[in-house]
């Protein structure tokens, strides 16, 4: 589980943002922690957040509920999934697995 901390880290960076930009820089991120991750630089907490920033990449890339977090995982990233949706950077449709039956239905 990624820490509280750490969650308003990632939303801060990313909330605000469109999808392409998240994706841009997500991935960037995660592939300096991956660097890091190779050379056992990472911490445990530093190992969360790149797990729950990849699994975030993974569902804005494919749109399909990342099986290491599942949704109740992706739930802590709702607020920038309900962002891009209002965006339209994202299909409503995604809210679906959230409980949120989206208006365009």
């Amino acid at each position: 589980m990624i820490s509280k901390q750490n969650l308003d880290i990632f939303l801060g960076k990313y909330l605000g943002k469109n999808r392409l930009d998240i994706q841009i820089e997500l991935s960037d991120e995660i592939d300096i922690l991956d660097k890091r991750y190779k050379k056992d630089e990472l911490d445990d907490e530093a190992k969360n957040y790149r797990t729950y920033g990849g699994e975030f990449l993974f569902f804005l890339n494919t749109v399909v509920v990342p099986a290491n977090i599942g949704i109740s995982g992706l739930k802590d990233f709702l607020p920038i999934i309900t962002e891009l949706v209002n965006r339209g950077d994202l299909p409503a449709t995604v809210l679906v697995p959230f409980g949120i039956v989206p208006n365009e239905f």
